[in-house]
């Protein structure tokens, strides 16, 4: 898979290289290690979901009127949410919240947790009870065309590489995949629980073939979706020269979600996207002398 009988091993990136990459930026950390600062940070620079409710020390705190308008069944119009731990990522305990006046229904890939579950608005504050770390929730955004075509069933997200030349200072992206979601990760995209990571060729922005880390999929190269019979090899996406030139100067690794296929909606990753970014395709994560 890493082409070891051709590249030499120690051109690629160890498990304890790979951990040390949470270490890059050094005391700036704490901007991405904590969700709601990044949000308050990058809101400056680029669309993030909007922020509801943090919970947190036993109790959830509003950010916005909507959570309890939530609790109180006094929603206008029924509502999507996202919650996820304020720290950390992984792709675990993630939360979709859909809320009308009448109930809330949860699903998430929580394994110590029923797949879906219901609950009067009044109690939805329930949901966290008994969790050890706080949960942030969101807005959801509903994503373009042209991601969910290729598996509607989760939300799709680009994932782009931004260095910086240590001489020059000059941003360059120097790798990109498409994450899509399956049968396997649903409800969410993510390479850990059986997504497909999709190459991106950094000039074109044409998609290339997809591998997948865990679950039915995994150790084959894809060229359709396995799920949707969805064309991956060979689609470019929408706008790619747009898209590289707005996030070359945020050096850094971001899920991207493309809305309407040219709007750009950025998240948290805390740290490098090495494996999901490597596995795309199969001497990725070579080292060079400038990167």
């Amino acid at each position: 898979m890493y082409t070891f009988d051709r590249d030499d091993p120690e051109c690629f990136l160890s498990d304890l290289q790979r951990w040390m990459t949470q270490l890059i930026n050094g005391k700036f950390a704490v901007v991405f290690n904590n969700k709601v600062l990044f949000t308050q940070v990058f809101r400056n620079f680029c669309r993030i979901p909007e922020i509801v409710a943090i919970w947190r020390s036993e109790r959830v705190i509003p950010y916005s009127p909507v959570w309890n308008q939530i609790k109180s069944g006094q929603l206008e119009e029924p509502v999507r949410l996202v919650a996820k731990p304020l720290g950390g990522g992984g792709g675990g305990n993630i939360y979709f919240i859909r809320a009308g006046r009448q109930s809330v229904v949860v699903e998430s890939n929580d394994p110590e947790a029923a797949r879906r579950r219901r609950y009067p608005p009044a109690e939805i504050d329930s949901l966290f009870e008994g969790k050890r770390v706080p949960f942030m929730v969101t807005e959801y955004i509903e994503q373009g065309s042209f991601s969910k075509a290729l598996f509607p069933l989760t939300v799709n997200t680009l994932r782009i590489l931004v260095v910086r030349d240590p001489e020059t200072l000059e941003p360059h992206i120097v790798r990109a995949v498409l994450r899509v979601g399956t049968s396997a990760s649903y409800p969410i995209d993510n390479f850990s629980y059986g997504g497909l990571s999709v190459a991106i060729d950094l000039a074109s922005g044409v998609l290339g073939k997809a591998v997948a880390a865990a679950g039915p999929y995994a150790g084959r190269n894809i060229e359709q979706h396995p799920d949707t019979g969805e064309r991956l090899q060979g689609l470019a996406i929408p706008n790619w020269r747009e898209i590289t030139e707005r996030v070359r100067y945020l050096f850094c690794a971001f899920p991207i979600l493309l809305i309407a296929d040219s709007t750009l909606l950025f998240e948290i990753k805390i740290s490098l996207l090495s494996r999901v970014i490597a596995l795309a395709r199969f001497d990725f994560f070579k080292c060079t002398s400038r990167c």
